[in-house]
């Protein structure tokens, strides 16, 4: 009997919950068979490897096939918490960004390969993220360091911007043009306006190639990357109110 298919955030979650528990969690034997099958492996393999008894693990296979992740108790699938609500908000702070900027760093990895629609679009919503985070902790720190950040963020994001807009406009272009009636003429006009949108498309992706690998944009996420590693840069003292994340982060949620 095989396990129904993980989606990659069922992957994810069980994956984190069997690293940062020790073997004698309860559930851990539990979470390692599913991701054991999930990836071929036999049931006499698991419960050899498991030394469970071979029923046993069929037996929970059963189950697992019945009710899927729900055999699991929600304290199982909850991520790991990104920090001790008893840090101060500015050590809160810096996990938050560097939990954001290795989200941009992985992106960025990605649209290095290939400059393409969807690696251009989920490197922008991770920079989105982390201008949001720099923003929403800028009053815990120094007078314009966060907002330093930001404003170079942002004119990251329009350096892909214009790579993205050119590849919409030739997305849109040929959608559209399937749906009109062309004559010879028309047909060979939005010809070379598609040739003149490509080599335009190609510049940008060359330029933007060319920024991410080296200059401005190695040089923020260098330095943002020292910021997060930091223990005190540029952090205000809090001594006359509530400094703490347990105090702090209701607010700013809020």
């Amino acid at each position: 009997m095989a396990i129904p298919f993980l989606s990659p955030e069922g992957r994810d979650r069980l994956q984190a919950f069997v690293d940062r528990s020790p073997p004698e969690t309860a559930y851990w034997r539990r979470a390692q068979i599913v991701l054991m099958v999930d990836q071929g492996r036999t049931p006499e393999a698991i419960a050899s490897e498991l030394e469970l008894p071979i029923n046993r693990v069929r037996q929970f296979m059963r189950a697992f096939d019945r009710q899927g992740l729900q055999l699991f108790p929600a304290t199982v699938l909850e991520p790991e918490p990104v920090f001790d609500p008893d840090e101060s908000i500015d050590t809160g702070a810096r996990e938050i960004i560097s939990q954001a900027l290795a989200q941009v760093e992985e992106h960025t990895a990605a649209l290095e390969t290939e400059i393409d629609p969807t690696s251009v679009h989920e490197t922008r919503k991770a920079i989105r993220r982390l201008r949001t985070a720099t923003r929403l902790f800028a009053p815990y720190f120094e007078q314009g360091l966060l907002a330093g950040y930001r404003r170079r963020l942002r004119k990251a994001m329009r350096r892909m911007a214009r790579s993205r807009d050119a590849t919409v406009f030739l997305e849109a272009l040929e959608s559209n043009r399937q749906l009109m009636g062309l004559t010879a003429d028309e047909a060979a006009a939005l010809d070379r306006l598609a040739e003149f949108w490509q080599e335009r498309r190609q510049a940008a992706d060359d330029a933007l190639r060319a920024y991410l690998t080296k200059g401005k944009y190695q040089q923020i996420l260098a330095e943002l990357a020292d910021f997060c590693a930091g223990d005190a840069e540029g952090a205000l003292a809090q001594e006359d109110g509530p400094s703490k994340v347990r105090h702090v982060a209701p607010v700013l949620l809020a």
